[in-house]
Parts: C-alpha cells; sequence; structure tokens
C-alpha cells in the first residue's frame, strides 16, 4: 500500500478484518505509490492500494474511496483563524514536499500546474519521505504543507496543527485498489477485496 492509505487507513481495517477472519493471514508492505506498482508488476504482492494517478498498462484499476488533500500549519499562524487559504499565498510560504515518486505529490503538483505555477514556483524548504517527518517538521514551524485528511486527522483534533482547505478549489484524490488483469485472485484476497470495498472508512474521520 501507499505511505497514506498503509500508514492512516489499512492498520484499523486489518485488525477489524482480523476479528472475522482469523484464518486468513496479512502482510502489508508499505512504500510511495510508484514502488507498489512496481511490487505488482514483479508478483511480490497479490493487490496494491495507491494515491493518485496511476498508468493502467497490465494493470485493473478501481477506484476505493476519495480523499481530500488539506494545508497543514503549525498552531501558531497567521492564518490559524482562516479555514481555507489561496494556492497563490502557499506558493509564497515556506514548504514541505514529499519525495519524487509520491502519490501525494503528484497530485499536489498537478494542482499546482492547474493553477499556474510549478514545483519550482514554490518555496521548498525541504524534501522528506514520510508524512510523518512532514507534520512534525510543520509542528515545528519550518514550514507549511499539504497532507491527507486522513493523515492529518489525529493532530486536527488535538490542535497540534491547523487544517485549512485550498480557497481555489478543494484537492481531491482517489484511493485505488490495484491488481494484475491476468492474476487469478485466491479466496483469501477476494475474501479481504470485498470487506474492503464495503467497509465504511469514513467512522475512521468522525
Amino acid at each position: 500500500a501507499s505511505s497514506t492509505i498503509g500508514n492512516y487507513l489499512l492498520p484499523t481495517v486489518i485488525a477489524e478484518f482480523r476479528k472475522t477472519h482469523p484464518k486468513i493471514k496479512i502482510r502489508l508492505f508499505i512504500g510511495n505509490s510508484k514502488m507498489v506498482v512496481e511490487l505488482l508488476n514483479s508478483g511480490n504482492i497479490d493487490i496494491g492500494l495507491v494515491e493518485g494517478d496511476v498508468t493502467r498498462q497490465k494493470l485493473v484499476v478501481e477506484k476505493l474511496l476519495e480523499d481530500e488533500l488539506v494545508v497543514i500549519i503549525p498552531e501558531v499562524n497567521p492564518w490559524s483563524k482562516k479555514r481555507d487559504v489561496s494556492i497563490y499565498d502557499i506558493a509564497k510560504e515556506p514548504f514541505i514536499l514529499r519525495e519524487e515518486g509520491s502519490g501525494t505529490r503528484q497530485i499536489i503538483e498537478k494542482y499546482l500546474s492547474k493553477h499556474g505555477i510549478s514545483t519550482h514556483g514554490i518555496k521548498a524548504s525541504m524534501m522528506l519521505g514520510s508524512t510523518e517527518a512532514i507534520k512534525a517538521a510543520v509542528e515545528s514551524g519550518i514550514g507549511i504543507s499539504i497532507v491527507s485528511r486522513w493523515a492529518a486527522r489525529k493532530e486536527k483534533k488535538y490542535g497540534t496543527l491547523k487544517v485549512l482547505s485550498a480557497k481555489e478549489e478543494k484537492m481531491y484524490r482517489d484511493f485505488s485498489l490495484i491488481s494484475n488483469k491476468n492474476t487469478i485472485a485466491s479466496h483469501a484476497v477476494d475474501e479481504f477485496l470485498t470487506y474492503l470495498k464495503n467497509y465504511s472508512f469514513e467512522k475512521l474521520i468522525s
């Protein structure tokens, strides 16, 4: 699974699945979206869960749920009373990026490009390889960033980070299930896929 869904959604889902399917064993590999596709193509995993756009060649891609990417800022910040902020103002602030190959970065770059801003046009203060590292850096005041609403839900709840939407339009992306077109899924994989497709993910954020 890509890092956002692997770290912030799947652990709870897998734990609940095991309660009703104790004989089915699940191994969870977490990496960026590019890595997940490579593992699937090499036959090292049965299914993948990724964020953002996926090249459909040789793959079956099925939307699992929609995710909003949100702006995170430190608790003490001039924008702390706002509900949304312009992408053009975001571009002027020290910004913390994810690494190349990240599905989250892919969506951010696409959104910036849509509004006439290149990655080189933002004040990138650093590039980090995990969402947890990014959240810690934002909390310490190094810069601001954009992450999944799922990743920021605990910090929002406890007030250690403020969460804003993009003002021009909200930033959405899909979490998708991917599998090889020519692979026949086992009974265990089918059971887990059915469970995932019927899972009420919104209860995790409420």
